[in-house]
């Protein structure tokens, strides 16, 4: 699991690194088997974030198209990987690492369904939300 740390104390390249951990981790691994958070428990809470909440209200109830766009182009299976092993190794020394490298090193592993939410997301970003309405995965 990836601790929570203070920010004041940890590099900007780390906490980028770490954040692009967790952000691929939620696209990688389904609720239960994700790395970096514990699962979610009635009791306890948990689980990783859904990558589509949004809850805004100077705009539209949806993601801004020009970032919807910008993450077409930049969710490929060549480019999270190339920020998997970048981040990985920015992080070596660090507590994350060792997390860093299990999820760089599981790609091939979850190829199926990385590539299916790499397309699905914008999909699910471009969606207008209701307030109570529930977006999930389909893989």
């Amino acid at each position: 699991m990836i601790r929570c740390q203070s920010l004041i104390m940890v590099s900007p390249i780390t906490t980028r690194s770490i954040a692009a951990i967790q952000y691929i981790s939620c696209l990688m691994y389904t609720e239960y088997k994700n790395p970096v958070f514990a699962p979610w428990t009635g009791d306890h809470g948990g689980g990783p974030p859904s990558l589509w909440d949004f809850e805004g209200h100077l705009y539209e109830n949806r993601w801004l198209q020009p970032n919807v766009d910008f993450l077409k182009g930049a969710l490929t299976i060549q480019r999270v990987s190339d920020v998997v092993t970048r981040a990985a190794e920015r992080l070596v020394g660090q507590f994350e690492y060792d997390t860093a490298v299990e999820i760089r090193d599981h790609i091939p592993l979850c190829i199926e369904t990385l590539k299916s939410r790499c397309i699905e997301l914008p999909k699910l970003l471009e969606k207008y939300q209701k307030a109570g309405e529930l977006l999930d995965w389909s893989r």
